[in-house]
């Protein structure tokens, strides 16, 4: 949890709020709260009315309150720790990797978006079969250990895709997909293309000029413009979903999103709070 905490604290920042026009969310997000409900719960309507008041009237700020300073300070640190980062066999991982891989996917796919390690994004790539199916590791696509991949691995190879637009590995794990219905094998519900993972792969597609995952496989099946107006639900995640791997997923969507120019003050919203709970 602590290294999860640490990447957050690298790829997110605080951006400034001004203003105090009120922001009313579309009829497509009030309809996908009916749908969303069991997974956001009972404080989904107070939490959308915070999300509301809170996001009045801001200014859409790429780079928000990190200084030039604050900016050299953190390269810094990056290039201090991937000097003495644990590789094992090109990759970021530990030493003690099982066959389970250590989630070397979500590490290196993180790793990589942010450029300047090149042996992350090439470790990514590794990770892929001839199938198309891509593993948690490059040992584990070699040696099956029942717990394959999961969204939050996804997320981090979107995000690695926002730098190298890879447009192999995409097109080859997209038709994985479209062929198994999912992520892995062996009908795991944590490779599900659930919502908002599908919006993401549609954002990500988009940019790299490939096509979306069917629509058909997006859990539960909402509204076609729902894409348009999911920095809401983000938002909405980020107040209701427990610590842990529950806010780590919230905090891939937003950094992905930042990454592609996609910012709006609802996820600003979103950054500010998971900043608040869940600092380091």
């Amino acid at each position: 949890m602590k290294r999860r905490t640490v990447f957050a604290a690298i790829f997110f920042v605080s951006i400034a709020l001004d203003g105090s026009c009120a922001l009313a969310p579309p009829p497509e997000v009030k309809a996908a709260l009916a749908e969303l409900a069991p997974v956001l719960g009972k404080g989904a309507p107070s939490a959308l009315r915070r999300i509301s008041e809170q996001s009045s009237g801001v200014t859409r700020k790429m780079r928000g309150s990190l200084t030039p300073e604050t900016e050299q300070r953190l390269l810094a640190v990056r290039a201090n720790i991937t000097s003495w980062a644990m590789v094992v066999d090109g990759v970021a991982a530990r030493s003690d990797c099982d066959p389970g891989g250590c989630d070397c996917c979500f590490f290196n796919g993180l790793l990589c978006s942010g450029g300047g390690a090149e042996f992350a994004c090439e470790g990514v790539s590794r990770m892929q079969d001839k199938q198309g199916e891509i593993w948690r590791s490059p040992w584990q696509r070699d040696h099956d250990s029942g717990n394959s991949f999961s969204r939050d691995q996804g997320l981090a190879v979107l995000a690695s895709l926002t730098h190298t637009r890879n447009v192999t590995l995409y097109s080859e794990w997209l038709s994985f997909i479209k062929r198994t219905g999912s992520m892995c094998g062996g009908g795991y519900p944590d490779c599900w293309l659930e919502f908002p993972f599908w919006c993401t792969m549609h954002h990500v597609s988009g940019y790299i000029g490939q096509p979306s995952p069917p629509r058909s496989l997006a859990l539960p099946p909402l509204s076609p413009s729902i894409c348009n107006h999911d920095d809401w639900i983000v938002a909405l995640s980020a107040i209701v979903n427990e610590n842990g791997s529950g806010l780590h997923l919230v905090s891939i969507d937003v950094y992905i999103r930042l990454r592609l120019g996609l910012w709006t003050p609802i996820l600003q919203f979103a950054a500010d709070e998971l900043a608040r709970r869940d600092p380091m």
